[in-house]
């Protein structure tokens, strides 16, 4: 059985109320998999997040509205597509298998849903409750605490800050596989993947078969049960969306690999997990089996 994770998020230290601290927290996992809100009122609790959901969503217009780069108008696209398209319910996993966020109280969930990797706790519940739930979860999925009095190691649950250890040191190995392979990592920062300069990277990376891809695909799984990644400089971060935008390309350029999953960057591909079945689908355009 893997590490299930959890992330302790007091509602005084925040900077919104919880309902809109929760919609800005899923963005960031919102292709991982499904969640859970255990709250108190559900159907206020759906409301507060549905509509700072919708902002976030006419945000990300504005964004692409700025933007003349046709791969960012692309990227943004597939992200409102994604976000649009996402289903809030107040109904039971069992009752509503294909939505995507449950909003449900302590008393009545019995079950968590196929895939779910963000199990958000916002009342206090027994910690046998959720010793159960956490045995349920998938491995690396991440209970969060708004600080309601339960012992979450108590559970078996480790920090979050042991996955974002653990993506330091995943990055670190990427990048010395990109030296060994005599990638100048160091141009990374300011350059851009449509740079002639980078046409002599692709060819080094495209010359490694689906080495390459395969270590930037579970890196890019770090990153997302990671998510939202605190304590990292800016200049990592940019660095790491260079490397996966690399990656991205040199899949694009690399003949089909029917037993690589083509999985990483979720917000970029069109690869989509459909979760009653469990498997990879492809859908170009960002539609699931459940629409």
């Amino acid at each position: 059985m893997g590490n299930r994770y959890f992330e302790l998020r007091p509602p005084s230290t925040l900077k919104t109320p919880v309902g809109n601290d929760i919609a800005h927290h899923f963005k960031t996992r919102q292709f991982l998999g499904s969640a859970v809100v255990v709250c108190d009122h559900p159907f206020a609790m759906i409301s507060v997040v549905r509509k700072s959901w919708q902002k976030m969503v006419r945000q990300t217009q504005v964004d692409r509205a700025k933007t003349l780069n046709a791969e960012e108008i692309l990227r943004f696209t597939r992200r409102i597509i994604q976000m649009q398209r996402l289903q809030f319910t107040c109904s039971l996993p069992d009752d509503s298998p294909c939505a995507d966020v449950y909003f449900v109280t302590p008393k009545t969930l019995t079950s968590l849903p196929a895939g779910c990797y963000s199990l958000y706790i916002t009342t206090p519940i027994e910690n046998a409750q959720l010793a159960a739930w956490a045995h349920t979860l998938l491995s690396d999925s991440l209970v969060i605490n708004y600080d309601v009095g339960i012992d979450t190691r108590a559970c078996g649950l480790q920090p979050k800050r042991k996955l974002e250890s653990a993506l330091l040191t995943d990055w670190h190995q990427l990048l010395a596989y990109l030296h060994h392979h005599g990638v100048p990592v160091s141009r990374l920062d300011s350059a851009d993947v449509k740079d002639p300069d980078l046409n002599e990277t692709l060819d080094i990376l495209l010359g490694t078969g689906t080495e390459f891809i395969e270590r930037a695909s579970a890196f890019q799984h770090r990153l997302d049960i990671t998510q939202p990644v605190a304590n990292i400089s800016d200049s990592i971060t940019q660095r790491i969306a260079m490397v996966l935008r690399l990656a991205h390309r040199v899949q694009a350029l690399s003949p089909p690999n029917p037993h690589l999953k083509q999985i990483f960057g979720s917000t970029e591909t069109f690869f989509l997990r459909d979760r009653s079945a469990e498997r990879l689908v492809v859908s170009e355009l960002l539609i699931s089996p459940c629409s």
